[in-house]
């Protein structure tokens, strides 16, 4: 499976863009054939569609690939789909089945996720995604890896199922499933995340991943490489360029010029020239030094930050109930770090800031290194196409891949 090098097209649904990737993953690492982003507003909010029209003129937009300069165009009626952690659940589950010819191959791993898909769950919930961890044979060896084609009469299936509400689920399935798309597997987007992570060298392997989104941010316990628990603050860099606007009152758009372009900075100059200036449309002028938009940003994350520190306190306290901890654990959980992600960590400045008012804990700043992909918002779908070729819970137990050809002109 390693070796392999079957296209995946991969789509991620945020609140507040898309982001769509061809590609393929051979030894542990993804490569990028095509990939592109698009802001979208007023489609989804809070995890639910408000412009199913426009969401779908929006998928099928940025899926279509049809590149005339680099000749390159998709068949792309198969996609994985990357969903929010809203609500996420994780449970553990074990299912052994007998094989089929007294030895282990693709039909009894099908087998084994579908009666893992089979797990009664919580009503309410889907499972959306099966993380299959470990295998257990007639000898009594755990191995990670899939053993096919070794002799035996069972074999055990050890896994994480992730549940997310159903109506959160059957959101973000409605666009692609409208166009027709073919939704080849879900997968969670914090395991997308965590696998791109664990892919790279000289990041720790417990932490917990912030990703920090345009409207929501969702703040994730990664234990050893695996989500185990999740919970979402409903605030992002779009709630920070709504804060900069009504402060100066001036346009969103002006807004989030400055907030892009100069972001947080501290650093003293002899030259201070205002970043912005002119007339708004009460007539009044508008005039803005560099430290007051460092004001504004600054007392945006003090709140902002005090939310994420909420949820991660609130993760703590269901770790140690759910593990039976005492509080003498609890300090473990204090010391782990953040990994940060997602395109609201491309603020100018943030690591500076965050430094700041993060003096107990590590905050580490996670960027791909897959190129054509440097982007912080491509973690998620990277991580998904690295995830593209392992046994996975997928809808489907067919593999399919996306043809991409160069077009003869």
């Amino acid at each position: 499976m390693e070796n392999e090098t079957k296209n995946t097209a991969v789509l991620e649904i945020t609140s507040s863009s898309l982001k769509y990737a061809v590609g393929y993953s051979l030894n542990n690492a993804p490569y990028i054939l095509s990939y592109s982003k698009m802001a979208i507003n007023d489609c989804i909010e809070d995890g639910k569609i408000v412009n199913l029209g426009k969401l779908c003129d929006s998928i099928k937009r940025i899926t279509d690939i049809d590149d005339e300069e680099i000749k390159l165009k998709a068949d792309n009626t198969s996609i994985d789909l990357v969903v929010p952690p809203l609500g996420l659940n994780v449970y553990h589950i074990v299912k052994s089945t007998s094989t089929l010819k007294g030895e282990v191959s693709p039909y009894d791993i099908n087998n084994i996720i579908n009666l893992m898909r089979m797990e009664k769950v919580p009503v309410g919930n889907t499972i959306v995604d099966i993380q299959l961890e470990a295998f257990k044979c007639d000898d009594g060896v755990i191995v990670k890896e899939a053993p096919i084609g070794t002799q035996t009469l069972m074999i055990t299936g050890i896994a994480k199922i992730f549940t997310l509400p159903t109506a959160i689920y059957e959101t973000y399935l409605k666009g692609p499933q409208t166009l027709g798309l073919q939704v080849r597997k879900t997968i969670v987007s914090s395991r997308c995340s965590s696998k791109l992570i664990s892919s790279q060298t000289n990041y720790p392997d417990t932490y917990f991943y912030v990703d920090l989104g345009g409207q929501i941010t969702t703040i994730t316990t990664i234990n050893k490489g695996s989500p185990i628990g999740s919970l979402p603050v409903y605030m992002g860099g779009d709630n920070l360029t709504r804060h900069i606007a009504e402060t100066f009152n001036i346009p969103l758009d002006a807004a989030e010029k400055i907030k892009s372009r100069y972001g947080y900075d501290t650093r003293e100059g002899d030259y201070k020239a205002p970043i912005l200036r002119g007339v708004r449309e009460d007539g009044t002028t508008v005039e803005i030094q560099h430290s007051e938009l460092n004001q504004v940003i600054s007392s945006f994350f003090v709140s902002y930050v005090g939310y994420i520190e909420n949820a991660i306190e609130t993760l703590t306290n269901n770790h140690l109930k759910a593990l039976k901890l005492g509080e003498d654990k609890r300090e473990a959980f204090d010391k782990l770090p953040l990994i940060i992600s997602g395109g609201t960590s491309s603020l100018e400045g943030l690591d500076m800031l965050l430094e700041k008012l993060y003096q107990k804990r590590r905050v580490i700043k996670f960027v791909p290194e897959t190129l054509g992909a440097r982007d912080p918002e491509a973690t998620n779908i990277l991580g998904c196409i690295v995830l593209g070729g392992e046994y996975l819970g997928n809808n489907q137990n067919q593999i399919q891949s996306v043809s991409l050809t160069r077009e003869k002109k």
